[in-house]
């Protein structure tokens, strides 16, 4: 069993009834662009797609010689408009183009344990991505993580200090959640640390 579930591929996460409870598609148009960091499975991106003009997932999670499940729904299905690439979104975000839509859901506190990057940083990166009247899309992966990880507060904050206006903010429902997040603590050990409570929030790039 995945993290994503899709159609018929069982997953913790169900994807068709994410989208529709954060309510991307109220924001996502033909004409878009949309980026998907830390696509995991890849199905929220083969689902977008149809939605938008182009979609672009990327996901270390996969080996280069490793087909994951979207890849698998993207051949079987002829979708054009995916691009799958399969490296750490700290190694590419440079060769990024600018996007309508980013999807962050539950991934950036990953990106900040693995770097340097402070809050501010991964802030200021995201609105340089993301197109004027752009739409920005983050996902904490639960409400309380402390400053060792991730504060998705303080990361909200540095959001709009950097120039996004925040739209509204959800509290993700018990079913969308999937399991308990776990963390790798001082001595290597993983095991449960916070609540599973995780929120939405949504942002917009107002044009300069």
């Amino acid at each position: 069993m995945s993290y994503q579930s899709y159609k018929n591929h069982i997953g913790d996460r169900p994807t068709e009834e994410r989208i529709k409870f954060y309510r991307i598609l109220d924001y996502l148009k033909p004409n878009h662009s949309l980026l998907d960091i830390g696509c995991n499975s890849g199905f929220f991106s083969v689902y977008l797609a149809s939605h938008c003009k182009n979609v672009v997932g990327v996901d270390s999670l996969w080996p280069p010689d490793v087909k994951f499940f979207g890849e698998g729904y993207v051949e079987e299905n002829s979708i054009e408009n995916i691009e799958f690439i399969k490296e750490s979104f700290l190694d590419v975000y440079l060769s990024l183009p600018k996007f309508d839509v980013i999807l962050a859901l539950a991934v950036m506190g990953h990106i900040k344990n693995c770097n340097s990057w402070g809050i501010e940083t991964i802030a200021k990166k995201l609105y340089d991505l993301t197109n004027d009247n752009g739409i920005l899309f983050h996902e904490s992966i639960t409400d309380d993580f402390d400053n060792d990880f991730i504060d998705y507060k303080k990361l909200n904050q540095s959001y709009i200090d950097i120039g996004f206006k925040e739209l509204f903010q959800l509290d993700i429902p018990t079913e969308l959640e999937g399991p308990t997040p776990t963390i790798q603590n001082d001595v290597g050990v993983w095991g449960n640390k916070f609540s599973s409570i995780r929120k939405l929030t949504v942002f917009k790039k107002d044009s300069e």
